[in-house]
C-alpha cells in the first residue's frame, strides 16, 4: 500500500536563531566604546568586527531554504526599494565608503530582525516577555552604572549646569529610549500574560525604567512613553473584545485623537500656550535649539531636494553649513537632508507597509500586534523631535523592523494553513502539483 503525501514542513528555525539580533541590540543600547552621539558610530574595529559576525550569523540561519527566503525577502517591494536606494546614494555622495557602511547596518539589520521573526512566529506568546526581559536589563544595567559607575553614568551639560543620567549608553536621550522601550514591553506583557512571575517582573522593570526617564530628563521619551502605553491597552480591548461595535470603536477613535492632540501640544507647547506653560512642560521656545537646526536643514533640502545629500552620517552636509551635529532632531527632515523627497517618500511607504501588516495580524494575535500597533504611532511622533527613521543602528528602528517581520510570517503561516486546508479537496492528479508549490 502506498504510502500517503502529507503536507508537513518541519520548523527548522531554532531559538539560536534570535540571538544574533539579541546582539545587535545590546550594541544599539549599550555604548562599550563610551563613543559619541552617532547613531551608526561603528565603536572600533574590534567592535566593528563582532558585529560583521552577528550580521552573518544571521544569514547563515537563511541558508536552509535560501530561495525561498530569497523570494520572500523579493516579494516585500518596500523594503527592497529603501535597501536599493540607500547602496545608489553612494554614486552621488561625497563619501561613498561611509554610505556602504551604512547599507551594510540596513541589511545585516534585516536579516537578523527577519531570522527572530521566523522563530517568534511560532511562538508568537513568547515575543513580549522575550522584549520585556531584554529593554528591562539595558535599564537596570543604566540605573546600576549611574550609582555606582557616576562618572561614567552621568553626563554634565555645561550650558544648562545639570547632571542628567545616561547610565551605559551614550546619552541621556538614548536612555531616555530604551526607558520608552522598558515601559511599552512590560506593560504589554502585563497586560496579555497570565503568569504572574513574568507581571512582578514587568512591574519591577517599569519602576526601574520610570526612575530613570526621570534622571535622563528626556521629555520625548516620557510622553512617548505614556502614549505607547495608553495606545497599546485601547487597541488591545477593542480588539479583544467580541461584542465592541461601532460605539465602542467610535470611543476609541475619540480618545486616540484626545491623546494625539496633547502630545501634539506639549511638543510644540510654544505655539499654543505662554512661556511659562512652555517652560513648565520642559520645552524652551527654540525646542531646546530643535529648530535652529531645523533652519540649517532646510538651507541643505533645498540645496539637494529629490535625492539628498546621500546616507554617509551626513558627513558632506557639514563641510557646507559648519554644523557637525549627529542628526537634525526630526526624523522627517533627517531624511530629506539624506535621502531627498525620493529617500523620504520611500522610508514613508515602508512604514505605512509595516502599520498594514501590523493590524492585519493584529486580528490573528491582538495580544502581540497591539502593542506593536500602539508603539509605531508613538515611533511616527518621537521622530518630529528625534531621529529613528533612517538610523539604521538605532534601537527603535530595529523594533521597527522585527514588528514588520514578525507580522509578515504570521500572515505567511495563516495563508500556508488555509492552502492546507483546501488540500484535501483538490484531485488527487493534482496534488504532487500543490506539494511541491508549498
Amino acid at each position: 500500500m502506498a504510502k500517503k503525501k502529507r503536507i508537513r514542513r518541519k520548523h527548522s528555525t531554532s531559538f539560536y536563531a534570535v540571538l544574533p539580533m539579541v546582539g545587535l541590540m545590546f550594541f544599539m543600547m549599550i555604548d562599550f566604546g563610551r563613543g559619541n552621539d552617532v547613531e551608526t558610530a561603528s565603536g572600533g574595529a574590534l567592535l566593528t568586527l563582532v558585529r560583521a559576525t552577528l550580521y552573518l550569523a544571521a544569514g547563515t540561519f537563511l541558508l536552509k531554504g535560501f530561495k525561498r527566503n530569497l523570494n520572500w525577502f523579493g516579494s516585500r517591494i518596500e523594503l527592497v526599494l529603501c535597501l536599493v536606494f540607500v547602496l545608489v546614494s553612494a554614486a552621488w555622495a561625497n563619501y561613498p565608503v561611509r554610505v556602504m557602511i551604512n547599507f551594510l547596518h540596513f541589511l545585516g539589520g534585516a536579516i537578523a530582525a527577519y531570522a527572530a521573526a521566523r522563530y517568534f512566529a511560532r511562538y508568537p506568546d513568547r515575543v513580549l516577555p522575550f522584549l520585556a526581559v531584554m529593554f528591562g536589563t539595558a535599564s537596570v544595567l543604566s540605573i546600576l552604572a549611574v550609582f555606582f559607575l557616576p562618572t561614567s553614568g552621568l553626563q554634565y551639560f555645561q550650558w544648562e549646569e545639570v547632571y542628567r543620567w545616561r547610565g551605559v549608553t551614550t546619552n541621556p536621550n538614548s536612555l531616555g529610549l530604551i526607558c520608552l522601550l522598558t515601559v511599552w514591553s512590560n506593560a504589554g506583557m502585563i497586560l496579555t500574560t497570565k503568569n504572574q512571575k513574568l507581571r512582578i517582573l514587568g512591574v519591577g522593570f517599569i519602576g526601574v525604567a520610570i526612575a530613570c526617564l526621570i534622571g535622563a530628563e528626556s521629555r520625548t521619551s516620557q510622553m512617548m512613553s505614556v502614549v505607547s502605553v495608553v495606545l497599546s491597552v485601547l487597541i488591545y480591548y477593542v480588539y479583544t473584545d467580541t461584542n465592541a461595535g461601532r460605539r465602542k470603536k467610535l470611543v476609541f477613535l475619540t480618545y486616540f485623537l484626545i491623546v494625539i492632540s496633547v502630545v501634539l501640544v506639549a511638543f510644540f507647547a510654544d505655539f499654543f500656550v505662554p512661556d511659562n506653560a512652555t517652560h513648565a512642560l520642559g520645552r524652551e521656545k527654540n525646542l531646546s535649539g530643535r529648530t535652529n537646526l531645523w533652519q540649517d536643514a532646510f538651507i541643505l533640502i533645498k540645496m539637494h531636494p529629490l535625492v539628498g545629500w546621500g546616507f554617509d552620517n551626513h558627513k558632506a552636509a557639514y563641510e557646507v553649513i559648519f554644523n557637525e551635529v549627529p542628526h537634525y532632531h526630526n526624523g522627517y527632515i533627517d531624511m530629506l537632508v539624506a535621502g531627498g523627497a525620493i529617500g523620504l517618500a520611500l522610508f514613508l511607504a515602508f512604514i505605512i507597509r509595516i502599520f498594514r501588516d501590523d493590524f492585519k495580524a493584529l486580528k490573528i494575535t491582538p495580544g502581540v500586534f497591539a502593542p506593536f500597533l500602539g508603539l509605531m504611532v508613538a515611533f511616527m511622533i518621537y521622530n518630529m523631535t528625534e531621529v529613528t527613521i533612517g538610523a539604521f543602528a538605532n534601537i527603535f528602528w530595529m523594533t521597527a523592523l522585527f514588528s514588520y517581520f514578525l507580522a509578515g510570517q504570521v500572515l505567511k503561516r495563516v495563508r500556508r494553513k488555509k492552502r492546507r486546508r483546501k488540500f484535501v479537496d483538490i484531485p488527487k492528479r493534482h496534488r504532487k502539483k500543490v506539494i511541491a508549490s508549498v
